[in-house]
């Protein structure tokens, strides 16, 4: 399989003319993966101009300059668009990945959250932000319109929201477990905490599920990824503390490609890591002097299909280069650009191209 890197530099206005990234390539020990750094995710979104010439001429001009980034954190995907928390603006950011438009998401200015962390949705499109500084779970409907706040009693600060079979997982910073809200009977249900003799839980900075329905659980001080079964048992941790291969220093988020690897975020390493289904280390991405500057203080993570970016490319320097067959999009809270998008390419690659 292949991964690959596009970036985006701070999602700055649409209409700035892009400078094409010559592709840099990072093969993998063993040629299992190999990662090549595309470009910025602005040269691959459409032209969005925000006004019309009709519009102009009835309403006059429209908002010319696009809310850039500042300080992004978790991402969740929804309906064709990237919803993105920004601590330096404390807002969610919608960034519509079939125009190009980027803008406020949330509708009424009172609700916003004040230190959003991380995003997640459910099949009824409802979205949940975790607010460090609120201590609460903030609810939105689908358009961005406040719902609700949810809140357990006692000591509570949200790091990381999943949805995942009627149940809202919430990583608790302040009480070291993942507590557990179940949507439809709305109660909250046993926390989970780390058993056995292995590392305790400390800061759920990160979460998802595995295919088979295994939780994954980055923890950013523990240095290691929990692993918590379908069948409710707690496997061997993914990773451990450390800077050698494989190891953490302070691991933010953590992801699953459709293909099944397991993808984590490392802000102190500047990197993100790559393991396979069974939680062996497969490759890393970070700097390269010579070619790439890497990341400054990588966060969020989120998946999504190849689909939605497949008919989007406009960078001329990839016509030609296969279509991936999964992508992640990784937010870096202190650099620029300020997302990027890894491609990944199972074993046999893709016949379909870019451009062709």
């Amino acid at each position: 399989m292949l991964l690959v890197a596009l970036t985006c530099g701070g999602c700055a206005t649409a209409n700035r003319s892009p400078k094409w990234f010559e592709p840099a390539h990072f093969p993998s020990s063993g040629a299992r993966v190999h990662l090549t750094v595309l470009g910025d995710l602005q040269s691959l979104l459409p032209n969005f101009e925000p006004t019309t010439g009709l519009e102009e001429f009835l309403y006059g001009p429209g908002d010319a300059v696009a809310p850039i980034l500042r300080n992004p954190q978790g991402m969740a995907f929804a309906d064709g668009r990237l919803l993105v928390c920004d601590q330096g603006r404390t807002d969610i950011v919608s960034l519509d990945l079939r125009t190009g438009k980027i803008g406020s998401w949330i509708k009424q200015s009172d609700k916003r959250p004040r230190c959003p962390v991380d995003i997640a949705g459910d099949d009824a499109g409802r979205v949940y932000v975790a607010d460090t500084t609120l201590k609460v779970v903030l609810v939105y409907g689908p358009m961005g319109d406040y719902v609700e706040q949810l809140k357990p009693d006692g000591a509570f600060r949200p790091g990381s929201v999943l949805v995942h079979n009627e149940m809202l997982y919430i990583g608790d910073l302040a009480s070291q477990v993942v507590r557990r809200w179940h949507l439809v009977e709305r109660r909250w249900l046993s926390p989970l905490t780390a058993a056995g003799s292995g590392p305790r839980m400390v800061a759920p900075t990160g979460l998802c599920t595995t295919n088979d329905g295994t939780l994954l659980i980055a923890d950013a001080v523990a240095g290691v990824v929990f692993r918590f079964s379908a069948d409710k048992k707690w496997l061997p941790p993914i990773g451990g503390p450390g800077r050698g291969e494989g190891q953490f220093v302070r691991p933010k988020q953590v992801c699953v490609t459709n293909g099944g690897l397991i993808c984590v975020t490392d802000a102190a390493r500047q990197s993100v890591q790559i393991f396979d289904r069974d939680g062996r280390f497969v490759v890393e991405l970070h700097e390269r002097s010579s070619n790439w500057r890497g990341w400054t203080l990588p966060m969020g993570l989120t998946s999504l299909g190849s689909a939605e970016w497949a008919d989007l490319t406009r960078n001329p320097k990839l016509s030609g280069l296969s279509v991936p067959d999964d992508l992640l999009i990784v937010s870096d809270s202190l650099g620029l650009p300020s997302l990027v998008v890894l491609g990944v390419y199972n074993a046999g690659g893709n016949d379909a191209k870019i451009g062709g």
